[in-house]
């Protein structure tokens, strides 16, 4: 809840700077435009009693609680629809408490990716009998491309994002395990595994 009391703002200021400091268990967040479920939320720790989050600034205009963003016990969530409504990219959001002191928090909008497989099956399969792994990349942005196909740290060459191959012969060098596959285009980024038994 915003504090507003000029008590409390005095009692804020007078405080040691140490003591007015806010902190939160991570400043970063991910959001994928149009996923369900997703929660976009950060843990604040203030340093004192007195000190409490008076607003929350995006581009430099105070967001409005309760549309925008709650804060209960602390955590701040923002609102599906105040997410929803940027643009894939990077965006900071300043908590600014009654004592004027500031966090940044950094949030990063991914643009949705999805992959169709031509043989899901491919994806799992025997050491040293694994078949091409075919697949093309789905964006969610007219403006997006693929950018890079990594097997774990290995570059996969490719041409477009309408059909991908991760080759046989890369993939019967791999030892059992799982294998992360990351897709990155200029707006986001996707994964999935290869698993080799």
């Amino acid at each position: 809840v915003p504090c507003d009391s000029a008590a409390a703002n005095n009692a804020a200021y007078k405080l040691p700077d140490f003591m007015k400091v806010i902190t939160a268990d991570e400043t970063s967040a991910e959001y994928v435009s149009g996923a369900e479920d997703q929660i976009v939320s950060f843990n604040l720790t203030m340093p004192s009693d007195e000190i409490a989050v008076q607003k929350v600034l995006y581009n430099e205009e105070p967001l409005s609680a309760d549309t925008d963003y709650t804060l209960i016990d602390n955590v701040l969530t923002l609102a599906d629809s105040f997410m929803e409504a940027l643009e894939p990219g990077s965006y900071t959001l300043t908590v600014v408490t009654n004592a004027n002191t500031t966090l940044e928090l950094n949030v990063r909008v991914l643009a949705a990716i999805t992959f169709d497989f031509e043989d899901e099956t491919m994806l799992i399969g025997s050491v040293k009998s694994m078949q091409d792994v075919v697949f093309s990349v789905v964006l969610g942005s007219d403006e997006d491309e693929v950018e890079s196909v990594k097997l774990e740290d290995t570059e996969i060459e490719f041409i477009g994002a309408e059909k991908i191959t991760i080759g046989a012969d890369t993939l019967n060098k791999l030892h059992v395990g799982e294998y992360t596959v990351t897709v990155t285009t200029n707006l986001s980024y996707a994964t999935f595994t290869i698993q080799v038994k």
